[in-house]
């Protein structure tokens, strides 16, 4: 018998919470930058709407991947293939999500289609196209990438997408260039597990591997510093945040890749990494949220 607290552990496995929850935080911080930091019951939608697609994507590709999660150290306790859930639990699961996220989609999509379109391509891209091709080609991060990115879009449209585009296409590239790091440490801090895989570790040495992780996170750091120039972040307070997040991470990226050989560095600079996009999110939210504020009490 599964203790409630064991069918819990097991949801967030399967559904992969933690991803889907930034997923969700991420087609938030697109409907806030165009709504200009208002906030309403379609916030809310987003958030939950984008939250439980990805949850649905997330136990299809658990399905998709239990075969090969059977022989990697990091995912071989994961629910499917311990057979803690079985197939039929798991499809079942995935299309309670669906069947929530449809109606909240067809809401979501009242100024125009983009959402439920963006929607139905980020499930296309993420099972149709990147899981089958991960095994079989380094080049599945492209469509992955581009996947990634969609939760923006759809938080941007379904708020009508009237504001400046430069903008939403500034934090376009400023997630996509942060997940070629994101998966390259993640990548190395489970080497094991990808070795002989269709990786750029297939192809590369580590030293060449850590070479292109510095270049691609020093790209994402600038990026986040043209957030001031597009409007993305429009006060001295937030654009001084910026400065000092985007120095530390280029400091700790020099220090950890390239000075420090200790174990475990991969693990420390892949959390550093997913911290300095989630505090670039919320200063971006944070500074326009300050300014309707200030706009509303003029």
């Amino acid at each position: 018998m599964i203790m409630k607290s064991d069918t819990f552990s097991i949801y967030i496995a399967l559904a992969k919470t933690r991803l889907s929850l930034m997923l969700a935080a991420s087609a938030f911080v697109g409907h806030s930058i165009a709504a200009q930091g208002r906030w309403n019951m379609q916030t809310l939608l987003i958030f939950t709407g984008v939250f439980l697609l990805a949850g649905g994507a997330a136990i299809i590709n658990n399905i998709q991947d239990r075969k090969i999660d059977r022989q990697m150290d990091r995912t071989s306790k994961r629910p499917l293939p311990s057979g803690s859930v079985s197939v039929r639990q798991a499809i079942l699961l995935a299309c309670g999500h669906f069947l929530v996220a449809v109606p909240l989609f067809c809401l979501l999509s009242h100024h125009s289609l983009a959402p439920a379109l963006l929607g139905c391509l980020a499930i296309v891209l993420y099972n149709g196209i990147y899981t089958p091709l991960k095994p079989r080609t380094v080049w599945a991060i492209v469509p992955g990438s581009i996947c990634g990115v969609l939760p923006l879009l759809i938080g941007w449209y379904a708020t009508g997408g009237s504001a400046p585009v430069q903008q939403i296409v500034l934090l376009a590239m400023i997630v996509w260039m942060w997940q070629f790091p994101h998966f390259w440490l993640k990548m190395m801090s489970f080497s094991r597990d990808y070795s002989g895989r269709e990786t750029l570790l297939a192809y590369c040495s580590p030293e060449q591997v850590d070479m292109f992780i510095v270049v691609w996170t020093v790209s994402f750091v600038i990026l986040t510093l043209a957030a001031p120039l597009y409007g993305v972040i429009s006060s001295a307070a937030g654009f001084t945040m910026i400065v000092v997040l985007a120095f530390f991470m280029v400091g700790l990226t020099w220090f950890v890749l390239l000075k420090n050989t200790t174990g475990g560095r991969y693990q420390w600079l892949f959390a550093a990494l997913n911290c300095a996009l989630f505090l670039f999110m919320m200063i971006s939210v944070s500074d326009n949220v300050a300014a309707c504020v200030l706009n509303n009490f003029r």
